[in-house]
């Protein structure tokens, strides 16, 4: 709500200062004088039209454009007081689409030495590679541009990186997604959700908050040569699935021009289930390392390393220093390569004695994690988002963090990216069945969240009268009769969950079949003759 408050004051004051405010429809026409009532029909052609201070807001809509969307084009440029401004229409129900399913090898929203633009609110899908040529092309591209900021913009299904940024300055992206992106030419090798490089002597600082990157076929974020970023509140996940994609949720790194004048910061971040890593400080012996902070994030589930380092033994490193990080979960745990020039403490990893479990977090399930932000870019409000990793009262991570410069509550900081209130955790509402299994099961069971209904098929042979469940439910919601628990299944058999607020209930119906007989082959006489005729089998 707050958000949408702010973008109809921002709406208002367009309206009331002396810049001029221009619209864009899929009704419009470019001969209109792109008023609300008049729109122009086509973004570059309202863009075109902004000078300092002047807003462009964009009707909701599938905008199939034939070319790039080139902020790059206008000549002219904003100032920290009044910013040239591209947005979605505040009030409409959904984002303005830039939809590139006509194109090929196209980047399609190009912002190139401009400064003061701010973009925000609005989606951008489907640029592909047609016939295997790479060109490195991606969803926006920033180049050698300064004081642009990107806010509550999706990007997705580009078949190269998401948003890419190259010899900028300074660069705040706010409230973005970048998802599902994919090279076909490099086996998913060039395919980052967030790609930031720089030729030296410039350096790109970029200031990510509140993001996420996922399904990406190579990195979430990958920081190549000569940058430096602060990265706050972002998720990564599922990112590097395909051969030659790198797989990290957050990479930092390489630092082969002139040494940054400031380190990487990644605070309060989240990355799971990435395939080669969740956090990464690159190093790779090159001729200039990195110099980088990781505080209180968490890495969990992934399919290799949590937090993971490449550096060649003898490098002469910049300060690397890892405190308050949560590793959990990770297949291979972590991993550090030459350790001893490394500043690591206050991690889950340092508590003598101390066994992580799912009992130190509210919940580690992370159905929802990939639901749609609000038409204002917040997160979404679901059970991911509102317990996933955070501390359980009883949690032994509690406390045990160091002072790194970020707030805290209580007696010193709470290890990862979630403080412990002390207060009483808001009871979900939620009665789901998640999950339903059986040891004896032919095929996952059929989950219907409408009907709630469960359908689930075991063997033939399958003694229906005693079989035993394991249900998994929303969180902290329970269920009658238990999980793990036989029942007889002869007929349905009716469940009732009751949510975390232990007053919401729903109840469902459990429906057990058997696999069908198989049939038996046809057994024919003795005497039959059997030819092929016309490229059949048939019985005289």
């Amino acid at each position: 709500m707050k958000r949408l408050i702010a973008y109809i004051i921002l709406f208002v004051l367009a309206l009331t200062a002396r810049a001029t405010t221009y619209y864009v429809s899929t009704t419009g026409n470019d001969g209109n004088p792109g008023t609300l009532a008049q729109p122009f029909l086509t973004w570059n052609y309202g863009i075109m039209q902004l000078n300092t201070g002047d807003t462009l807001f964009v009707r909701a809509g599938v905008y199939a454009v034939t070319g790039a969307v080139s902020i790059s084009a206008n000549p002219n440029e904003g100032t920290a007081a009044n910013p040239i401004v591209v947005m979605g229409y505040p009030g409409d129900a959904t984002r303005p689409i830039i939809d590139g399913s006509l194109l090929n090898h196209t980047s399609l929203l190009r912002i190139e030495n401009k400064y003061y633009w701010t973009v925000k609110n609005i989606e951008i899908r489907e640029s592909h590679d047609t016939d295997g040529v790479y060109s490195n092309f991606c969803g926006i591209n920033l180049y050698r541009s300064n004081q642009v900021r990107i806010e509550n913009v999706l990007v997705h299904d580009i078949d190269g990186q998401g948003i890419r940024i190259q010899d900028c300055d300074t660069i705040y992206i706010r409230d973005c997604d970048s998802y599902n992106n994919y090279d076909p030419y490099n086996n998913g090798g060039k395919a980052d959700g967030f790609q930031i490089n720089s030729t030296p002597p410039t350096v790109s600082l970029v200031y990510f908050d509140n993001c996420r990157a996922w399904n990406n076929s190579d990195d979430g974020w990958d920081f190549l040569d000569n940058t430096r970023g602060v990265i706050d509140s972002c998720w990564a996940w599922a990112n590097g699935y395909d051969t030659d994609g790198s797989g990290q949720g957050f990479k930092a790194g390489l630092q082969t021009g002139p040494p940054p004048d400031s380190a990487y910061i990644f605070t309060n971040n989240i990355a799971v289930y990435n395939s080669h890593g969740g956090m990464r400080a690159n190093c790779n012996g090159q001729v200039y390392f990195i110099d980088s902070r990781w505080y209180n994030n968490v890495c969990a589930f992934n399919l290799a390393p949590g937090f993971n380092t490449s550096n060649e033994i003898g490098a002469n490193m910049y300060t690397n220093i890892w405190r308050n990080n949560i590793s959990y979960g990770n297949t291979d745990g972590d991993s550090w390569e030459d350790a001893s020039t490394f500043i690591r403490d206050h991690n889950s990893w340092d508590i003598i004695g101390l066994t992580l479990s799912g009992a130190d977090f509210l919940s580690v399930d992370t159905t929802g994690i990939s639901a749609p932000r609000n038409i204002d870019g917040s997160l979404p409000d679901n059970n991911c988002y509102n317990y996933f990793m955070k501390l359980a009262p009883s949690s032994d991570l509690i406390d045990a963090g160091r002072a790194v410069g970020l707030p805290y509550l209580g007696d010193a900081p709470d290890l990862g990216p979630f403080e412990y209130d002390g207060e009483e955790t808001p009871a979900s509402t939620e009665t789901d069945i998640l999950a339903f299994t059986l040891a004896e099961q032919t095929g996952a069971a059929t989950i219907n969240t409408t009907l709630h209904t469960v359908a689930i098929e075991v063997a033939l042979d399958t003694d229906v009268t005693s079989l035993t469940p394991t249900i998994t439910l929303s969180y902290g919601a329970t269920v009658i009769p238990l999980s793990g628990v036989a029942r007889d299944f002869t007929s349905p058999v009716t469940y009732t969950v009751t949510a975390l607020d232990e007053t919401t209930t729903q109840e469902w119906v459990v429906t057990v079949t058997q696999a069908a007989e198989p049939e038996e082959p046809p057994v024919y006489p003795e005497d039959s003759l059997i030819i092929r005729y016309n490229g059949k089998i048939i019985r005289l």
